[in-house]
């Protein structure tokens, strides 16, 4: 058996073509902005619909208040290491970090203030559910939750030596979590109990998940490996990728799908087109793709460098022959 573990902390900290129809999506155009570094290393973008916030390595945070066209740059001076972030139903911001800590900022991402999750395990991952409830999931599949905004936490272990690297909830109520092992987890009473699903085949790693809904989802990993499940993991679908570079990042618009990667790697899917496979868009850079943002003509897309670009998904072609 092929044992990964701690595979999720160790990338946490180190990250730190069949021939298809012509889709309707851009090149990636250079938009570096002088708020970015090129000693940053981002790790995730995120965006409250008022403004749009990337969190990197070293305390590194990014706020863009036109959709990624400019951005301010602040630096914490206690240099976390943030390696998520997601926003709650009343616009606020919840940023997670390796040490063990989330950030928040009430006003859009201009200011932030430290809670400790009082923990010893490592985070993996953090969300927002529905009803304001923050979450995150780490090592020792653990599940923490704290419903007075990072002040007090309610820790909960499933006793496996596991780790959890996603989690999302879609009610109150229904809510998943993937990670080490080909993990996927499933609650409906809004996380009081976690049940295990089947394991994803070959007890794939899953570096990165996307769910639309408890049926739907996808996941990603190394050597381009890509899964697709459309009821609730009872069964998985290898979908070609036509790379065998690690896989980092996913995300979605209403039509498309996008997966980020090692060695500039930037996939797409078109969601209209239930036979559609993904395609590559050229490649602009040899650094690493962590996260992305989908907006309906726009990708923003951070990542190694300092990377912090934007695709213009609407005025010209890509094309995977």
């Amino acid at each position: 058996m092929f044992n990964i573990k701690y595979f999720g902390v160790a990338l946490s900290l180190m990250l730190l073509q069949a021939c298809e129809a012509p889709l309707k999506l851009g090149a990636v155009i250079e938009q570096e902005s002088k708020a970015s570094h090129r000693s940053d290393r981002f790790q995730q973008i995120n965006s409250n619909d008022s403004s749009v916030v990337v969190v990197g390595s070293f305390g590194v945070i990014l706020v863009s208040n036109d959709k990624g066209d400019t951005w301010k740059r602040t630096q914490l001076s206690s240099q976390p290491s943030f390696i998520d972030i997601t926003h709650c139903p009343d616009k606020s911001y919840v940023a997670l970090t390796l040490e063990g800590a989330v950030w928040l900022s009430s006003d859009n991402g201009n200011s932030w203030q430290e809670k400790s999750l009082m923990s010893e395990e490592t985070p993996q991952a953090i969300t927002c559910a529905p009803d304001g409830k923050i979450w995150v999931v780490g090592s020792f599949s653990t599940f923490l939750s704290s419903n007075d905004k990072g002040e007090s936490w309610l820790s909960v272990s499933l006793d496996e030596d596991m780790i959890l690297s996603y989690i999302k909830f879609f009610n109150h109520f229904n809510g998943i979590a993937t990670g080490e092992f080909g993990s996927l987890l499933t609650t409906n009473d809004g996380g009081l109990t976690w049940q295990t699903k089947n394991p994803m085949p070959n007890e794939f790693y899953p570096i990165a998940s996307l769910f639309s809904s408890m049926n739907d989802g996808i996941v990603v990993g190394l050597s381009g490996k890509i899964l697709a499940t459309h009821n609730g993991g009872n069964t998985w679908q290898v979908e070609q990728s036509n790379t065998k570079v690690p896989l980092y990042g996913l995300t979605k618009n209403d039509r498309y799908i996008y997966a980020t990667g090692a060695l500039g790697s930037l996939l797409v899917k078109d969601l209209s087109m239930s036979s559609a496979a993904w395609t590559q868009f050229p490649q602009q850079t040899r650094s690493y793709l962590r996260g992305a943002l989908a907006f309906e003509n726009k990708l923003i897309i951070v990542g190694g460098k300092g990377l912090l670009k934007n695709a213009d998904l609407a005025n010209s072609e890509a094309k995977n022959d």
